[in-house]
């Protein structure tokens, strides 16, 4: 006697009936998870499922699939029986609608079973296995194993979540099959060209994707669904923008001394990272600015991406950009020329100031006597006025430089004490010639010129022929040779330290 248990349908069945017995599950395989769609083309026509064998184990991951019915069973194990529910949604607990008991489970067709009486309901028959014995009418046999669909590149933050911008399946290709799938729950299928498929930008619950493989008989030979969730977004990230914190000295050449780069426009759910090796590696960002170190940054070579859970992801790039944050030398300042009587005293007449060790493009400035500093131009200034200019720890004269990337130097100063001299000594008029003889007619028998007005420490230069090249005299007087001398061919001069000369 065959054990029957009937949900009812509003209408009395028609004596239609399409009876499907389930073999025990593969070795490999015992507990499922399994997956039963009926269906029926037929108006109130009769659907029994036979459990023969199936066991509790398998029962309790086994769901009964209606395609277009209002809800999903599910066989649920409790001991030697098994109950069918209605498949549970969000808080709302499973409603049993029958109970099975599987203690007289016996070969044939004496087996329990329950009839469906679901209208749109279809058979799917996957990985045929032997026939049952049967007393009358055989059984179709079928053992729905199903491993579960999974996206092709689960992109994003998370490779396992079901979260991408990318909807592909991939379906094993089988000589002689073809196949369609349903996002809806198997209410309608789409054919499948080829053997992948692309999800359409949505939320998929678990089950609600399925795909049916068929042979060239038109006989379903496989099936699966998604066990978990899936969510494809599509949607592209706004634009962020990447710039230098601070373009130092020159705003707008890319050449800094502040290596900061901010980081503008994320998306918050977005995780952020960034290159300095045109994107071959990233580092995350946790913040919205980093920091180079010095070196120089090519077009493209400095990269910021984001991307969220989807794996939807927008970049940006800095342009070509010079980091340098290291201080030029202190410029070295020097007299240009060292007139006077010695080259290296610092007495000089000469107030050009000579200014080297200025790095290409650098901006320099200069004070003297404690004044602000003031722009330089070329590579000289002039000293002001006649003074006494100190030299060393305390110098008078600072010079300092900024290089095109904003580093200021040290100061350079005068490491010896300078002295500005351009005013001339007075012409030497007392000066005296021993006329020996009769006074007054200059014939004198003493060859000696005394000058008794000579600065200190000034040199004495003459000549005795009226030219304008000057002898040093040594000390305040010199010899003249025996001669007549007219007037005016004998003269002298005076040179002071700066190397300012008297009037002859």
């Amino acid at each position: 006697m065959t054990t029957r248990l009937t949900v009812s349908s509003p209408e009395k069945p028609i004596k239609i009936s399409v009876n499907t017995t389930f073999s025990a599950p593969d070795a490999n395989n015992l507990a499922g998870p399994f997956y039963i769609e009926l269906g029926l083309t037929a108006k109130n026509v009769l659907a029994t499922v036979n459990l023969k064998n199936i066991g509790d184990a398998a029962a309790a991951n086994t769901t009964l699939i209606l395609p277009s019915a209002s809800t999903d069973y599910t066989f649920i194990s409790a001991g030697a029986s098994v109950k069918i529910s209605t498949k549970a949604v969000g808080a709302t607990k499973a409603v049993p609608i029958a109970w099975l008991d599987l203690s007289t489970v016996a070969n044939g067709y004496d087996t329990p079973s329950v009839q469906f009486t679901d209208l749109t309901a279809k058979f799917h028959y996957v990985a045929a296995v032997p026939a049952i014995k049967a007393t009358n009418t055989p059984a179709i046999p079928a053992h729905i194993e199903l491993t579960s669909l999974k996206l092709a590149h689960d992109n994003g933050t998370n490779s396992s979540d079901g979260l991408s911008n990318d909807g592909t399946i991939n379906l094993v290709s089988n000589t002689g099959t073809t196949y369609s799938y349903s996002v809806d729950g198997g209410k309608t299928y789409a054919p499948v060209t080829g053997t992948s498929f692309d999800l359409k930008a949505s939320k998929y619950e678990a089950g609600s994707i399925k795909v049916i493989e068929k042979n060239a008989k038109n006989v379903i030979v496989n099936a699966t669904t998604n066990a978990n969730a899936i969510e494809i977004n599509k949607t592209s990230l706004a634009q962020h923008t990447i710039k230098l914190s601070q373009d130092t000295a020159i705003a707008t050449d890319g050449i800094t001394s502040n290596g900061l780069v901010d980081v503008n426009g994320t998306s918050a759910s977005a995780s952020v990272s960034y290159s300095i090796d045109a994107g071959k590696t990233f580092t995350p960002l946790t913040s919205n600015s980093f920091s180079l170190n010095d070196g120089v940054y090519t077009a493209g070579q400095v990269v910021v991406k984001q991307v969220d859970v989807y794996g939807n992801n927008a970049t940006a790039a800095l342009g070509a950009v010079t980091i340098d944050t290291k201080a030029p030398e202190a410029p070295v300042v020097n007299l240009l020329s060292d007139t006077g009587i010695s080259a290296t005293d610092g007495i000089t007449n000469n107030k050009i100031v000579n200014v080297t060790g200025l790095e290409d493009g650098a901006t320099w400035q200069y004070s003297v006597n404690a004044l602000p500093f003031e722009n330089g131009t070329g590579t000289t200034f002039n000293l002001p006025a006649d003074l006494v200019y100190e030299g060393g720890a305390d110098a008078d004269i600072l010079v300092r430089q900024t290089d095109i990337a904003g580093n200021e130097s040290d100061e350079g100063s005068n490491s010896n004490t300078w002295t500005l001299d351009t005013v001339a000594p007075s012409q030497l008029v007392d000066v005296e010639l021993n006329d020996t003889g009769i006074d007054g007619d200059y014939i004198t028998s003493l060859a000696k010129v005394t000058v008794n007005d000579l600065e200190a420490k000034a040199m004495l230069h003459y000549n005795v022929d009226g030219s304008d090249k000057f002898i040093a005299a040594t000390g305040n007087s010199f010899v003249i040779p025996n001669g007549s001398y007219a007037a005016g061919n004998i003269q002298w001069k005076q040179t002071d330290l700066a190397g300012n000369t008297s009037v002859v």
